[in-house]
């Protein structure tokens, strides 16, 4: 037996009167899933007569968001990049003094014997020195902790570019959602049930009992009637 396809919501049709800036009243029509998303058009749909230019889609779906639900964030806060953890400190050993070398006269005969056995200057010159490659601890901790300072630096300027852009985007939106609410007055604000063939008055700003009511009554009422 096949399962039922889930059905989706229906499109409903709303239904405004307004009067944007001072002008004549003009009726707009649009086909939403909830009274939220007809205002989100609504104000779509003044977006080039608002005295704010060149706005980015960014900017535009910000508007809208946050016209149709203030109740709603409609920008979310930047994920700042963490930073690095702390480089616990080392309590290196103190350096071992270096063994003195306790120096006796020797007699002349020696010296002469051993100036004779001793390599000739073009001998030492080829000779290769020996070098102590043990790695210095000390240097190696500091080295880390210098490339942790310059992580930190480059990660506090990333997080603060990100924050400082959150916080032009936010204030901006609610410079341009404050312009439009003091200039655009709805005089109507209704839905259309295709079932009663009537249109139900919608008031306005909504209640978040309207916005969670209204769109399920009219599914509710559709699929009450295709069962019928």
């Amino acid at each position: 037996m096949k399962k039922k396809k889930e059905r989706g919501p229906d499109l409903i049709e709303y239904k405004f009167k307004c009067s944007f800036n001072g002008g004549l009243s003009v009726d707009k029509f649009f086909m939403a899933y909830s009274p939220e998303n007809a205002l989100a058009q609504l104000a779509y749909s003044f977006i080039k007569q608002l005295p704010f230019k060149n706005l980015s889609d960014e900017e535009k779906d910000c508007f809208t968001q946050a016209f149709s639900d203030p109740n709603k964030p409609f920008l979310e806060k930047p994920d700042l990049t963490p930073l690095p953890e702390p480089i616990p400190d080392i309590d290196f050993p103190e350096p071992e003094p270096e063994p003195t070398e306790i120096k006796t006269e020797k007699p002349q005969s020696e010296k002469e014997e051993e100036a004779i056995d001793s390599p000739s200057l073009d001998e030492t010159v080829n000779t290769p020195l020996e070098h102590n490659s043990k790695p210095d601890p000390v240097a190696e901790h500091l080295a880390k902790q210098q490339k942790r300072l310059a992580q930190i630096a480059e990660i506090e300027r990333e997080n603060q570019l990100l924050s400082e852009k959150y916080e032009t985007l936010n204030n901006h939106i609610h410079q341009m959602t404050e312009w439009f609410n003091k200039h655009l007055e709805i005089l109507v604000f209704e839905e259309y049930n295709r079932w009663s063939y009537k249109w139900n008055p919608i008031t306005f700003p909504l209640s978040k009992k309207q916005e969670e009511g209204l769109g399920e009554m009219e599914n509710e009422n559709g699929e009450a009637n295709q069962d019928m």
